[in-house]
């Protein structure tokens, strides 16, 4: 069998290759916080924080102004990140986006959340003496703390001498806590009153 040279010869090298350029000035749109909401209060310090951005964007989380974590969107444009440790205080939220030329969105809006790990203190309790001595109603005052969350209640149980509990309920004035309620005094025998207070994250103490 013959061969014709030409047939085995190598074919020239193509003198140019297209590459195809993609130029990406454009920034990813303002990603969004869907969770918490803002003004939540967190009773722990491990907060979960979601929400949308440009699919499959890399999303920068911001505490306060400072970078906390970073995570990735889904094909979906979902993310989701955990902080942890957050020491108790408010904390403003912001989320930016970054695509895949390195071009940042806008900062998502603020989302302002408190962590309140912590139990109100009840500082001071003290009944007005001089309904102790004449049986008339009662006067309680309570003095109830908390730095994170604030003191969303006052309550307390009074302890009857003849048996049975009453609830008692506080309303603020100022800085104090009153409740005045009809007492039952009879002779020297003495009430019981347990005051607790419940802070915005639901802790009592």
């Amino acid at each position: 069998m013959a061969f014709d040279a030409e047939d085995t010869a190598i074919p020239p090298l193509a003198s140019h290759v297209d590459v195809p350029l993609v130029i990406d000035a454009s920034p990813p749109p303002r990603p969004t916080i869907n969770s918490p909401l803002d003004g939540a209060v967190i009773p722990t310090d491990d907060v979960r924080v979601t929400g949308e951005a440009e699919k499959h964007s890399r999303v920068t989380l911001y505490a306060n102004g400072a970078p906390l974590a970073t995570t990735s969107a889904n094909a979906w444009g979902d993310w989701g990140v955990t902080l942890e440790d957050l020491a108790d205080g408010i904390y403003t939220l912001q989320a930016q986006a970054s695509d895949a030329a390195g071009n940042p969105s806008e900062l998502s809006l603020p989302v302002a959340v408190t962590v309140d790990t912590q139990p109100p203190v009840v500082s001071q309790a003290w009944v007005n003496p001089l309904a102790v001595r004449t049986g008339s109603a009662l006067a309680t005052y309570a003095r109830a703390q908390d730095a994170a969350s604030g003191v969303a209640q006052v309550q307390a149980t009074r302890l009857r001498p003849q048996g049975g509990v009453v609830s008692l309920y506080y309303v603020p004035t100022n800085d104090w806590w009153t409740n005045s309620h009809p007492v039952e005094l009879t002779g020297d025998s003495s009430q019981t009153i347990t005051v607790t207070a419940v802070d915005g994250a639901g802790h009592s103490g």
